[in-house]
């Protein structure tokens, strides 16, 4: 077979690693599912873009993470994160206290970054089952974006602060009333301190 022979029969083989157009749709070879340098982002996953598109949206949206980690929360006053806000429970059994409020309106979203929970109750109880209720809303119109159990487990613990640090991002959106209430397992009126803190 002659050299010019077994360069056509490559041909077809050839014209495959030829690069796909920009943003193509098309999914016939593996040149169309990876993609063109040129293929513009894109976050939404589909059946039609590349893994170039896929790969670019996923560094923007990483980059603009990055960039809101590093942006001052402006929108609070020097104590709205200073204050201690008092949550009482109802005095029967695992039924729900009152909402309190622990930031009002803002003109920007926040996340929730830490919540601190302690009990002011003198006597120490131990075995508490606790849990407190996060929620946006107006009043009488909360509605609630998380549920967080705690335990004090031992006397000693009574009047400690305990923390909890959201495994998830907790956006609160601009404009929204951030409350919460607790109900405990004490079946007798318990007041309790909270304290959150945010980031952006």
């Amino acid at each position: 077979m002659s050299s010019f022979s077994r360069k056509t029969n490559l041909d077809p083989l050839v014209a495959l690693q030829a690069v796909p157009g920009v943003d193509s749709a098309a999914a016939a070879n593996a040149r169309d599912i990876i993609g063109n340098k040129s293929d513009t982002a894109n976050a939404t996953i589909g059946t039609t873009s590349s893994l170039m598109r896929y790969v670019k949206g996923l560094f923007d949206a990483l980059s603009v993470l990055a960039l809101r980690q590093k942006t001052e929360v402006t929108c609070f006053d020097a104590t709205t994160l200073q204050t201690e806000h008092t949550l009482t429970n109802d005095a029967s059994v695992h039924t729900w206290g009152a909402y309190e409020e622990i930031i009002a309106v803002t003109a920007e979203e926040y996340i929730v970054d830490c919540i601190m929970l302690k009990n002011r109750t003198v006597t120490p109880i131990a075995g508490t089952r606790v849990m407190t209720e996060l929620a946006i809303g107006a009043i009488a119109s909360e509605v609630c974006i998380m549920k967080i159990p705690w335990m004090i487990t031992g006397e000693n613990e009574q009047q400690a602060a305990h923390y909890y640090y959201p495994q998830a991002r907790i956006v609160i959106p601009s404009g929204s009333r951030l409350s919460m209430r607790v109900m405990d397992s004490l079946g007798s009126v318990v007041t309790y301190a909270t304290l959150i803190t945010v980031a952006k």
